[in-house]
């Protein structure tokens, strides 16, 4: 079902502005350790997550696909100091990222795939 033209304009007949949400949440956690006056250890950890709403473009009764994204981040740091002039740092991290997005449109037939010939 596709909502009446509200525009005067050809091949952009409809304009919408549709309200995006979701929820966001991060959360960081850090530990430095000072092993001697000489040697220093930190560890690092990232947990981002983003979960939004899926947004009605078209302004009719099918919605877009929401979206979900999650990331981890580690990190680990040593510092050691051989001498004033001589210092060695070894970082080591890792980050994984996850994400299904989907197009808004999947499932519909929109008039620019019926204008070009573009199949479903």
């Amino acid at each position: 079902m596709w909502r009446e033209p509200n525009q005067n304009v050809p091949d952009q007949n409809f304009i919408n502005t549709p309200n995006a949400g979701g929820n966001q949440q991060q959360f960081n956690g850090r530990v430095d350790h000072n092993i001697s006056d000489r040697h220093r250890f930190f560890a690092r950890f990232t947990y981002w997550t983003v979960d939004d709403i899926g947004m009605n473009r078209i302004g009719n009764i099918t919605a877009g696909a929401p979206s979900h994204q999650h990331t981890h981040q580690a990190v680990l740091g040593n510092t050691y100091s051989f001498s004033p002039t001589l210092i060695m740092e070894n970082r080591l991290s890792f980050t994984r990222g996850y994400y299904d997005d989907l197009p808004p449109t999947l499932g519909l037939t929109t008039a620019y795939t019926v204008r070009h010939g573009e199949s479903e």
